[in-house]
């Protein structure tokens, strides 16, 4: 075996320097700077996860004051619709309406909405551009009143021609929570002096949803917009909560 030369000591040497030297950068500098790295990263996120609560913080006494303007103004337009109520008081006001005209009520069928199944006010433009952020009067046509039910009914009466005219001058005016859609006249029998007619009219009763509750049911929505969800039936169900 032959000698080892002091200059294969000094290549022996450096090469375990080296090694030591790569062992330790792999072993403990790397992953120290990794840590490192990823520490930034996380201190990175923190600061922009702040800055981000910090701008709500500052948009939230704004948009309270926003929701309340909004609020407001719903209210104030659903002044002029009625309440949300079952069938039977419908039926118990058109009812005591036609009684109080002298009136017989023959028929009475009411086709009550659906839930969320809101009704689409063509013909009220102004109550729509009360709604803040809505529509303006000149394109609120076709849109849809938030928050507002319609009841759409069927009502068929006898009586002396002065008294269903009175009654059908009550109905036509009380829009825009009531509007009649059609009615038709028709004489009982074939003797021109008797002064019994029936008279068929077919309404829209507009019914408003309180305004926390359609405001708590839009936030819903949106919270849930963009996710994908089955059906399962409740859309179809008779509106609850006074509604029947």
């Amino acid at each position: 075996m032959s000698n080892i030369t002091d200059r294969d000591k000094k290549l022996l040497i450096f090469l375990a320097v080296f090694l030591l030297i790569v062992g330790l950068g792999a072993g403990v500098i790397y992953p120290i700077l990794e840590k490192s790295q990823e520490v930034s990263d996380q201190l990175a996120e923190a600061e922009l996860e702040k800055l981000e609560r910090e701008q709500k913080v500052t948009l939230l006494p704004a948009l309270k004051e926003k929701r309340v303007k909004v609020q407001e103004n719903l209210e104030e337009a659903q002044t002029s619709f009625y309440a949300i109520m079952p069938s039977k008081d419908i039926d118990k006001l058109l009812t005591e309406m036609a009684l109080s005209h002298s009136l017989v009520v023959t028929n009475l069928d009411i086709g009550m909405p659906m839930k969320s199944d809101y009704a689409s006010l063509v013909s009220y433009p102004v109550l729509l551009a009360q709604y803040a952020g809505l529509a303006s009067a000149t394109d609120a046509a076709a849109s849809v009143y938030p928050g507002v039910y319609s009841a759409n009914m069927s009502m068929t009466m006898t009586g002396s021609r002065s008294n269903l005219q009175s009654m059908l001058d009550e109905l036509t005016g009380m829009e825009p929570k009531l509007r009649v859609s059609a009615f038709g006249w028709q004489q009982n029998g074939n003797n021109n002096e008797d002064d019994t007619y029936t008279l068929t009219v077919t309404l829209n009763l507009y019914m408003y949803e309180n305004a926390n509750d359609y405001l708590l049911m839009q936030m819903l929505s949106d919270a849930a917009a963009g996710e994908t969800s089955g059906t399962d039936g409740s859309d179809t169900d008779d509106l609850t909560d006074g509604l029947e």
